[in-house]
């Protein structure tokens, strides 16, 4: 008899403690929503406008993830502003993004800055959606370190093309096109294929001392950077930093009009609601403020 009470008990307390689990999911599933920006205010005041909007793999701006409704600042800050848009994983280099600009009348890009290979596309706006910030990776014997943009000098640095819209690439590229490369590393750029690891490997090779990536979030460096690489190099400090900007297709120039005038005024509302700094906070960043609007 006591045996059957303890297994009844037993079999009460699992299902309390499965209710109990559901609950605190659902709890913070929902909590996640409304950080992601999901406010009924908001939502109301939401554009009807539907785009495709395109964006690679980045830890933390654009990783769509619905089991745990993390997705990033930048898709986060587009399904507050477009509800009814529909979000296209792009696979390939920034040549990709510029073929859906050419082609596809409803395309929206997130992820880049001013890029070469994008300058010719589409319309942007440059009320930025987020920033992101470089760094260098220099292998822990190397006992070189960061000490301003001058200790950059005589450095061979590899750079993913992806890493052109930082300012501080392309003056080093104009300056080594020009040849004046008194002062200033050496850059090389390959393609945007080639990972971290491969270019890890670049330099172990002996084939340059160092090579860029991004600093964003220190909360999330082993999301980021792999702990191999990271037990090999060694992150500098920032030093550039570039706008991530919304960008569309000029296919349809009414479309593109009207899409860049509700993307500023909903990113201005995220801005003065909060939810542009809870979406922020809730990945570990904190929101640069906006620049005031321009008169047209």
């Amino acid at each position: 008899m006591i045996r059957k009470i303890n297994i009844t008990l037993a079999v009460a307390f699992v299902i309390l403690f499965v209710f109990k689990g559901l609950k605190s999911m659902s709890s913070s599933r929902a909590g996640a929503r409304a950080n992601d920006g999901g406010e009924s205010s908001a939502a109301s005041a939401a554009s009807s406008l539907a785009p495709r909007i395109y964006y690679f793999n980045w830890t933390s701006f654009s990783v769509r993830n619905k089991l745990a409704d993390r997705n990033g600042v930048l898709i986060g800050s587009m399904q507050v502003i477009f509800p009814n848009a529909t979000f296209v994983h792009l696979r390939g280099g920034v040549k990709e993004f510029a073929k859906v600009l050419r082609e596809d009348p409803a395309a929206v890009v997130v992820g880049y800055g001013h890029h070469p290979a994008l300058e010719d596309v589409g319309v942007v706006s440059e009320l930025p959606i987020a920033y992101s910030r470089l760094a260098v990776m220099t292998q822990r014997s190397n006992p070189w370190r960061y000490k301003g943009l001058e200790s950059l000098a005589g450095l061979r640095i590899v750079a993913n093309d992806d890493f052109l819209d930082f300012p501080l690439l392309q003056r080093l590229l104009k300056e080594q096109e020009a040849g004046n490369t008194n002062g200033i590393p050496t850059v090389s750029v390959v393609s945007t294929i080639r990972s971290r690891e491969e270019l890890a490997k670049i330099v172990e090779a002996g084939e340059a001392d160092a090579f860029f990536a991004t600093c964003d979030n220190a909360m999330l460096m082993p999301e980021l950077i792999s702990s191999t690489i990271l037990q090999r190099f060694r992150m500098s400090e920032e030093i550039d930093r570039d706008a991530v900007l919304f960008r569309v297709s000029n296919r349809d120039p009414e479309f593109a009009k009207t899409i860049l005038r509700e993307y500023e005024e909903g990113l201005r509302r995220m801005e003065s609601n909060g939810v542009r700094r809870r979406l922020f906070d809730y990945y570990g960043f904190v929101p640069e403020p906006l620049p005031p609007p321009q008169d047209r």
